[in-house]
């Protein structure tokens, strides 16, 4: 998909080109298919991106994931507050506390908790 009007006025390529570098900000936020709110930043949609996404998500206290797999990209997560357990694997087998500063890797089947509070 062509880059949003947003990402090229802040992009860094020659003109008529693919994006090479660009600015962004969170996107106009919305509710998703999990229930959660999402604004959108690095996509298909805003830079012409193909096998990565990257948004900033809010999950309030108390709420769960469905188990989920993203077929089309591998998922990189930075934890700014709060505190999410995680169940992965493909039988979601697995499971993981992160924390505020923590990064996370995921290229497989997973599903989220959010402790309440």
């Amino acid at each position: 998909m062509a880059p949003t009007e947003a990402a090229l006025s802040i992009r860094c390529a020659i003109p008529d080109q693919p994006v090479s570098c660009a600015r962004l900000r969170a996107g106009e936020q919305f509710v998703g298919k999990q229930g959660f709110t999402y604004a959108p930043a690095v996509s298909a949609e805003t830079v012409g991106a193909s096998a990565i996404h990257m948004q900033l998500l809010t999950v309030p206290p108390g709420a769960r994931a469905n188990a989920h797999k993203h077929e089309a990209h591998e998922t990189a997560i930075y934890v700014l507050s709060g505190e999410v357990g995680m169940y992965y694997g493909e039988k979601l087998e697995n499971h993981m506390v992160t924390r505020p500063g923590d990064f996370v890797y995921s290229g497989v089947t997973r599903g989220s908790e959010i402790p309440s509070g």
